[in-house]
């Protein structure tokens, strides 16, 4: 695809200030990933005895968590079902033009809010 429709992927997307926001984002991230290794490294074996409940043994725990939630993102991404999650989406405009027949609505009413028939 050329010309102004091809999509631009990469940093070289939008404005200046919005490609620093990324860049400054991605050394922050850099940033914090060695200071906590760095952290750890000083500290050593003993200082991290305290913190062995909080971030050691909850592992197996917070493992089957996002385990469970990647298997919820796949699941809801599965192909073919598109289709199925546009008509859920879609399902409260589904009268905007015409619409429900009242006549029909009163069935599907549970019994406690249905009204008393007229006469």
């Amino acid at each position: 695809m050329n010309g102004p429709a091809a999509p631009k992927l990469g940093y070289n997307t939008g404005s200046l200030s919005q490609r620093m926001m990324l860049i400054a984002a991605g050394w922050i991230t850099i940033l914090l990933l060695v200071g906590g290794l760095l952290i750890g490294w000083l500290a050593g074996p003993d200082g991290l005895k305290p913190l062995d409940k909080l971030f050691f043994d909850l592992f197996k725990g917070m493992l089957a968590i996002f385990l469970l939630f990647i298997g919820v993102v796949f699941w809801a991404f599965r192909p073919g079902s598109r289709p199925i999650h546009q008509d859920a989406a879609n399902s409260i405009f589904r009268h905007d033009k015409k619409p429900a027949a009242a006549e029909g609505m009163r069935d599907q009413r549970a019994p406690s809010l249905r009204q008393p028939e007229e006469a």
